[in-house]
């Protein structure tokens, strides 16, 4: 395939092994206040808190050959890392409708939005859930995006996949 690095073609016996490495943590900590609470078994919670995103990114590149005047010897191989770290004030909503008369099954959901280091982020999950004395256990699929302000490293990204939980209430 045609591939150029500054409008100049890379010769075809030219290789390139190039790799890339995202690592991050995401944690949320808020308070909850009990809107709504139906006896058909619906809760609802305000919550606010906030939510910090530590990323660190790395790329890694190995060429075979030399590409005057952009890639010579001495940085034909090398790497570059960048990190994030973003404080967020979030608002949002959770709760549970209850499946049945006997409780023991539910669908949990959860959704907030929130800024600070960056523009705008929010989480959305929706699940279900079987319930214990102790507390409950919870399948749910989770999706967390992040709009960052002009400036960062990235501008934006997105997660998504399934979560499992524990919750233990006293």
């Amino acid at each position: 395939r045609d591939f150029t690095i500054g409008n100049i073609g890379l010769p075809g016996g030219v290789t390139a092994d190039l790799g890339w490495d995202i690592k991050g943590t995401i944690w949320t900590t808020a308070g909850e206040y009990r809107l709504a609470s139906d006896p058909a078994g619906l809760t609802i919670d305000a919550l606010a808190g906030v939510r910090l995103f530590n990323m660190r990114q790395e790329l890694n590149w190995a060429l075979s050959a030399d590409i005057p005047p952009i890639i010579n010897s001495a940085n034909r191989a090398g790497s570059a890392a960048a990190s994030e770290h973003l404080w967020d004030g979030i608002v949002g909503l959770k709760g549970r409708m209850a499946l049945g008369s006997a409780r023991a099954w539910s669908l949990p959901f959860y959704a907030d939005v929130g800024a600070g280091n960056s523009k705008l982020t929010y989480q959305l999950a929706g699940g279900i859930s079987y319930g214990f004395n102790w507390g409950e256990l919870s399948a749910m699929w989770r999706y967390v995006g992040y709009d960052l302000k002009s400036g960062n490293v990235l501008q934006s990204i997105n997660f998504n996949g399934p979560m499992v939980s524990a919750t233990w209430r006293w």
